[in-house]
């Protein structure tokens, strides 16, 4: 049964807890501390916008 990303977050905090927890992964630390959580359309968008300046880029060249 797949879970959904709640359920995950959920899940997976205790591990994400302790691994932070240690200080050894600071950069992950800010990350995790300032993600933002988009809805579906602007995650969609983002990685439209990535993959297109992707092919531009690609083009140019």
């Amino acid at each position: 049964m797949a879970l959904d990303e709640e359920q995950w977050q959920r899940a997976a905090a205790p591990y994400l807890d302790r691994m932070l927890a240690t200080g050894r992964y600071p950069t992950l630390s800010k990350v995790v501390q300032d993600a933002a959580h988009p809805d579906a359309d602007t995650t969609f968008d983002t990685g439209l916008d990535y993959l297109l300046d992707g092919i531009a880029a690609r083009i140019a060249r």
